[in-house]
């Protein structure tokens, strides 16, 4: 019966403990109905606790209503807490528009993750079976994908803080079909599950069973092929992980920042893979982001001679091409202006200190002598200034508008901008390069330029040695 296959499946998965607090997404449909039965005939053996989740997306009027009036008493029977909670779709699609069906979902998953945070719960089990997986796959044929897509749906993924589990997907409809009748259970009928105005009705009801004529094993023939590619994913996975590290800057939660140089000389399957794994990074239930076109037209903007281009993606992404960096960021991202930090400067002779820059990009370290040092310590930038000469205290601060610097080596003075530009930093990096200044003139850019300000010269009796070390 299909309550000891989906205990064994529990088992075999360790998809939770014993007595997990497990949230349930039941619809009214047989295949949650289904499922709701199976796990409360194991709730004597696993001691979880279950809480229903059921949601109105208020797309068929008094339909919607019965199925939530449904589950409640169904629940109410069975001794099942009930959640119903209301989302309205119409509203979303006339304020954001997209796809309805996966507007509803987001909706709906977002109203899961609302329940677990009310009630402690962190785990959401969904009643996707082998059926679904087929339709699925067969939508991301149709559609375009790429081997990922063919996997279909994991058996675990997650959305937010909740992990979603389908432990049907190695169950059939017809199973579900027969268990239902088996055990008298009762189950609501989704109308629109019979309309042709959505593609996947369609797929299942006229495509798949042409399908069937040629090959009457199609479906598990797609089953197979799907467990395959999702064993070969993980490896995959693993590969594109270790690929990012090489060719990540910076990330954060709302920017990853990518060395154009070494994404280029990683394998076109990895670049497509990383460019994938970033904009899921980003933009977690964001759908139509990873398509062939859009993942080529990122891949073209790495390629592209022009130091500075840039593409805007649905969700407010942006991917931008700045000198030897590929910025992937929401719209919305700004860099905040670190505030002036003083430099100690009075330290002892011969001592050294390290100096944090809170807000800037690295570190610096500071070194007094009377004397020359013929062998710097290896770092990413040093400079060397007649202490006498310099006003203390040494600011490090961001660039200011309009400021310009006599720069060593050179007549006159050359803007801090120019600079910039001719050391190819992009712009959104430049205010997290630190400007040592003196009184109120630069006198050194780390990366960048120095000075000709407190040069030092036969005559020099203190020297000031600063070491930048950029972070990693």
């Amino acid at each position: 019966m299909l309550h000891r296959k989906l205990k064994q499946m529990i088992i075999k998965n360790e998809w939770f403990g014993a007595t997990d607090h497990l949230l349930v997404g039941v619809s009214g449909g047989p295949d949650s109905m289904a499922l709701l039965h199976a796990l409360l005939r194991l709730r004597a053996d696993f001691k979880w606790k279950l809480t229903v989740v059921h949601v109105n997306h208020q797309l068929r009027e008094y339909e919607s209503d019965e199925d939530a009036t449904f589950v409640k008493e169904i629940c109410r029977t069975w001794d099942v807490d009930c959640h119903v909670i209301y989302v309205n779709v119409k509203q979303e699609l006339q304020e954001f528009g997209g796809n309805k069906q996966q507007t509803a979902r987001n909706l709906r998953y977002d109203a899961f993750a609302q329940v677990g945070e009310q009630v402690g719960a962190h785990k959401m089990l969904l009643a996707h079976h082998a059926d679904d997986q087929v339709e699925t796959i067969m939508m991301r044929l149709l559609r375009g994908t790429g081997m990922q897509g063919l996997a279909g749906m994991k058996p675990q993924t997650r959305w937010k803080k909740l992990s979603l589990i389908r432990p049907f997907l190695f169950v059939s409809r017809a199973e579900i079909e027969e268990y239902c009748r088996h055990e008298h259970i009762l189950f609501r009928t989704d109308s629109s599950n019979q309309t042709l105005t959505y593609t996947r009705n369609r797929l299942r009801l006229e495509l798949i069973p042409q399908l069937e004529t040629y090959n009457p094993h199609f479906k598990k023939a797609l089953q197979h092929l799907s467990e395959v590619i999702h064993e070969e994913e993980l490896i995959w996975d693993e590969l594109t992980q270790e690929a990012l590290t090489k060719v990540i800057q910076y990330k954060s939660e709302r920017k990853y920042l990518v060395k154009v140089s070494s994404f280029l000389h990683l394998p076109i399957a990895l670049q497509r893979r990383a460019v994938k794994l970033i904009l899921k990074y980003l933009a977690p239930t964001g759908e139509q982001l990873d398509s062939f076109e859009r993942i080529e037209e990122i891949r073209r903007l790495a390629m592209h001679t022009s130091p500075s281009v840039s593409i805007d993606l649905p969700h407010g992404l942006k991917i931008s091409r700045e000198y030897q960096l590929l910025c992937f960021s929401h719209g919305s991202e700004e860099l905040t202006i670190p505030q002036p930090i003083e430099i100690p400067l009075e330290i002892s002779l011969f001592a050294s200190e390290m100096a944090s820059l809170p807000g800037f990009m690295g570190k610096i370290e500071i070194m007094e002598s009377h004397y020359p040092i013929h062998n710097v310590k290896p770092c990413h930038d040093w400079v060397v200034f007649d202490k006498n000469a310099l006003s203390e205290p040494l600011m490090v601060r961001s660039r200011m508008a309009g400021e310009k610097m006599a720069c060593y080596g050179m007549d006159g003075k050359k803007s801090v901008k120019s600079l910039f530009m001719e050391a190819k930093i992009p712009k959104h990096m430049r205010d997290t390069y630190p400007v040592i200044s003196s009184g109120n003139q630069a006198v050194w850019i780390p990366g960048v330029r120095r000075s000709s300000i407190a040069s030092i010269h036969s005559g020099t009796q203190h020297y000031l040695y600063l070491l930048w070390y950029k972070d990693s």
